[in-house]
């Protein structure tokens, strides 16, 4: 009778301490979102072109402390992906990679994987001008994901890369095509 008695109480403490612990994890992840939203607001909130830097760096780590805290939430690919774009508003490029690379291994399903394999390429060509890893990505990508939106940009980017061609050299190529097709018309 006593150990039945003890075992009865044991379990009673053990759910309503369960009960706590959830209520309280819940509560955690709700503060985190309010202080991503609040920070946000802040952040974006201002019309300044200038980014207020120690802003900035509070809204990243909020979204890095709920991505490693929520790691199984598809909201946390999300964070990951605008801690990527903060970074590279930052001037942080390598940072931007390595998390869109997080997103494409850890959440392979989720709708923003794409995007973030074709940002590798896009940061790896214009934020570190590095036009072989540029090309190797843009390549990977179109292999990939050849039905995704983003594939001609990606195909039409390494065709570039591939090229030669400068910015400049292209726009003027495209012009020239241009008064061709223009003046055939005629």
């Amino acid at each position: 009778m006593l150990t039945r008695n003890l075992l009865k109480q044991t379990l009673i403490c053990f759910i309503v301490f369960f009960t706590f612990f959830l209520s309280a994890c819940k509560e955690s992840r709700e503060k985190m979102i309010e202080k991503i939203i609040a920070g946000e607001a802040k952040l974006f909130g201002t019309v300044s072109p200038q980014l207020n830097d120690s802003l900035a760096k509070s809204v990243f780590d909020s979204y890095m402390n709920y991505a490693d805290s929520y790691s199984q939430d598809s909201m946390s690919a999300e964070y990951l992906f605008k801690a990527a774009d903060l970074s590279l508003g930052m001037k942080n490029p390598e940072k931007s990679i390595e998390l869109l690379q997080r997103i494409t291994v850890e959440y392979p399903e989720h709708f923003k994987t794409p995007m973030a394999a074709f940002m590798i390429g896009f940061v790896y060509e214009t934020g570190l001008n590095d036009k072989e890893k540029a090309k190797v990505h843009y390549k990977q990508f179109v292999e990939k994901y050849p039905d995704d939106k983003l594939a001609g940009a990606a195909q039409a980017s390494y065709e570039q890369i591939e090229s030669g061609l400068s910015d400049e050299e292209l726009i003027q190529m495209f012009e020239r095509q241009q008064d061709t097709t223009v003046s055939g018309a005629m």
